[in-house]
């Protein structure tokens, strides 16, 4: 063996091999000295090798985040560039449209046309025709949001929030408004969002701002309290009619009125519930990200369209869920019973669920005139976005669920249902601080600013506060989540 314990080396034998050692030392330190960056020649190669490995990644990117750059027929069907139509006869009183190809493997389906023409087979038939020979009157407003229409064209600077790091004036992106459908008498969950999500006033190039939607009251102590709330926010539409969820219809359509008739089309409008918590950062995130791949498609189509005209053909997006398979409830101690006589077929058009859903105003102000001619449905979230829209002959692929890209986020990543008016009876206001409190963090990692103003007198001793002489009780604090 060449070492062993048995073994002795000579003194010669010791200097060759020492001799050996330096050797492949000398060689080891040339090749570094000859690699090392200041040599030219592994400097170009090392530019060459950064050059292709960066080349191959953004191509990695563009793949996963822009496939319609690569797979045409992956292309979402709910946009489309301006196609010239022709029209052909009509069928009991629907005019069909037939789209002219101009070239072929290329989307050319307008934006909200339907596949089919008329009232989808097996539908009740009475729920698609003009059922009122009159249009149904316009609402009546008692109180009017004027805060929110005062701040709502203004440019964002340091005066309206108080995160704000320079004084320099922001130009929002687009808008986005949350119709917030809540009791009168549901106090302190108003007071419990304004301290909230409610504050948020602008986020990462988007205006946020909410309004809470409420019916008239017969107290007129508990309308002098709700007047005096609006006077000191300025962010509630009280509508003349009932304040119960039989009348919830009429509710959201107070709402999409007032959207309709005082916003830019290409704003977005949202629906929600007072008991509704949603993630603002991954929602703002994925309407940014269908404007700009309705941008690729363009390009892909030689189409030019404002980046407004975009945003005004997103279709519905279901932010609680999308149900496309349900049936109308039958079991009469429901409080989503359905009668036979008011909607009698065993199957319900693809709809969102009120808990949270958001479309362009352009979307909003068709379905709310297509409203006034057709009979109301007390199911006002199938109503809205399953009946009117299939009416308006926008199909199915313009109503969508709102998903996250990522398989490894979970649902709750985008919404909590705290579920105030199911089963028993749970405090809102001392449950929406918390769960709010997981996704602000995310919140202040992005641009954003929140109102500057306080919400309201939050005493620390007594859980009761004045409000227009009614002690009201306040469950949520500022400071627990904005610190």
């Amino acid at each position: 063996m060449l070492f062993s314990a048995e073994r002795d080396f000579s003194a010669t034998e010791w200097s060759g091999y020492t001799q050996r050692l330096q050797v492949c030392k000398q060689r080891i330190y040339h090749c570094f000295t000859t690699l090392s960056w200041r040599h030219s020649t592994f400097r170009i190669r090392f530019k060459k090798i950064f050059v292709v490995l960066f080349a191959m990644l953004c191509l990695m990117l563009m793949w996963k985040n822009t496939p319609v750059l690569f797979k045409l027929s992956s292309r979402p069907s709910f946009t489309c560039p301006p196609c010239e139509t022709n029209k052909k006869e009509t069928t009991n009183g629907i005019e069909k449209t037939a789209v002219k190809k101009e070239e072929p493997g290329l989307l050319k389906r307008i934006v909200g046309e339907s596949t089919t023409v008329g009232p989808p087979p097996g539908l009740p038939p009475q729920m698609y025709m003009n059922n009122l020979s009159e249009p149904r009157p316009r609402v009546e407003y008692n109180l009017t949001p004027w805060k929110v229409l005062d701040e709502i064209d203004e440019p964002i600077n340091a005066s309206h929030c108080s995160n704000m790091r320079t004084d320099k004036l922001h130009a929002p992106e687009w808008s986005f408004v949350i119709m917030v459908k809540s009791r009168a008498s549901n106090f302190d969950r108003r007071a419990a969002i304004r301290a909230t999500w409610g504050r948020l006033y602008f986020l990462n190039g988007v205006r946020i701002a909410s309004v809470f939607v409420i019916g008239a009251v017969l107290d007129p102590v508990l309308q002098e309290n709700i007047q005096f709330e609006n006077d000191e926010h300025g962010d509630i539409l009280q509508f003349e009619g009932p304040d119960d969820y039989k009348n919830m219809p009429i509710k959201v359509l107070t709402a999409m009125q007032w959207a309709s008739a005082n916003l830019p089309k290409d704003y977005i409008y949202a629906s929600s519930d007072d008991d509704f918590v949603v993630n603002f950062v991954n929602i703002i995130d994925f309407i940014r990200k269908q404007v700009n791949l309705q941008m690729y498609n363009n390009r892909a189509s030689k189409t030019q369209q404002s980046v407004s005209v975009i945003r005004e053909s997103l279709p519905i997006y279901c932010v609680y869920y999308l149900d496309r398979i349900k049936g109308p409830n039958r079991d009469n101690s429901s409080k989503w019973y359905t009668s036979m006589e008011e909607y009698p077929v065993e199957r319900l058009p693809p709809y969102c669920g009120g808990g949270f859903y958001l479309m362009p105003v352009a979307m909003t102000g068709a379905l709310y005139e297509m409203s006034r001619v057709t009979m109301v449905l007390s199911m006002d979230d199938v109503w809205v976005t399953g009946i009117l829209r299939q009416k308006l002959q926008r199909g199915d692929e313009n109503v969508k669920k709102l998903t996250l890209p990522d398989k490894n986020r979970r649902e709750n990543d985008l919404w909590t249902h705290l579920w105030g008016d199911y089963g028993t009876k749970k405090d809102i206001a001392r449950l929406l601080p918390a769960a709010w409190s997981i996704w602000e963090k995310r919140v202040k990692k992005r641009p954003h600013c929140a109102r500057a103003e306080s919400v309201a007198p939050y005493p620390s001793a007594n859980p009761l506060f004045i409000f227009a002489g009614v002690p009201v009780p306040i469950q949520a604090k500022p400071e627990q989540v904005w610190g």
